[in-house]
């Protein structure tokens, strides 16, 4: 990452718990993919870090909780909680819940 990003990202991670990364997330029959948009992938130093791919059968729970615009859907599982933010926030979420439900 260019060093002139360096201080907004440490701004933005303090101002919003953390560091989001837009793109977008995928509910396939067997699992939940997040892929980064091509100016997340740009900024980053190992891009490839933030590709996600998460079983349905590892998901132990689905939370929606408020956040500004957008709801966030926490997705936790054994060794961690992924978040995501997204408009229709609850109904994603309960798509999550019903196709894990049936693997």
């Amino acid at each position: 990452m260019p060093n002139s990003m360096r201080w907004l990202t440490k701004f933005f991670r303090r101002l919003l718990g953390g560091l989001w990364v837009g793109g977008n997330a995928v509910l396939t029959s067997t699992e939940l993919v997040f892929t980064p948009n091509a100016l997340n992938s740009a900024l980053h130093q190992e891009p490839e870090n933030l590709h996600l791919r998460i079983s349905l059968e590892d998901i132990t729970g689905v939370q929606v909780r408020w956040g500004f615009v957008t709801k966030i859907i926490d997705v936790e599982t054994r060794t961690a909680t992924w978040s995501l933010r997204c408009y229709g926030a609850a109904k994603f979420a309960e798509s999550i819940e019903r196709v894990r439900s049936s693997v």
